[in-house]
């Protein structure tokens, strides 16, 4: 990450000699090149259509992307099922696999109920509200938990 901040500090100034800040010690640098991507999430929801009710993994690249009813990235699908209590993987279509580890239920929204894990991360998981995550026809998808590295 530094590398990445130092180039884009690099690019910034042209390549040429930075301005610093009076004391010769400290260039002045771009606040921009401290944001940083906000971290991808699955979501673990539950669905109802008028054919019964089911379950998936849901997963979005950026998390912000997932917060206005925004379709899923990919989606590994489950039959309906308790998320708690054991471990459930979930294969997407892409033959990445996540899987997930809550423990229960009880708590306060937010609270980390568990974590999971796929090849190229772990993840903390939170209990979510019960939102609505995204409509598809006639089938509505609730998040019951995030997961987030």
């Amino acid at each position: 990450m530094i590398k990445a901040i130092l180039r884009k500090a690099y690019q910034t100034w042209g390549g040429s000699r930075p301005q610093t800040t009076g004391h010769n010690f400290a260039p002045k640098l771009d606040p921009s090149m401290f944001q940083q991507t906000k971290p991808e999430v699955v979501y673990l929801s539950n669905c109802e259509s008028p054919n019964g009710q089911s379950s998936e993994m849901n997963y979005y690249r950026h998390t912000e992307s997932s917060q206005h009813g925004e379709y899923p990235e990919a989606t590994a699908f489950l039959e309906h099922q308790s998320w708690e209590g054991h471990s459930i993987t979930g294969v997407f279509p892409d033959g990445n696999k996540f899987t997930s580890r809550i423990h229960d239920h009880d708590g306060p929204y937010y609270q980390v109920k568990g974590d999971g894990f796929n090849d190229y991360h772990k993840f903390a998981c939170h209990k979510d509200t019960f939102r609505e995550l995204y409509r598809d026809r006639n089938k509505t998808c609730y998040s019951v938990y995030y997961c987030q590295p």
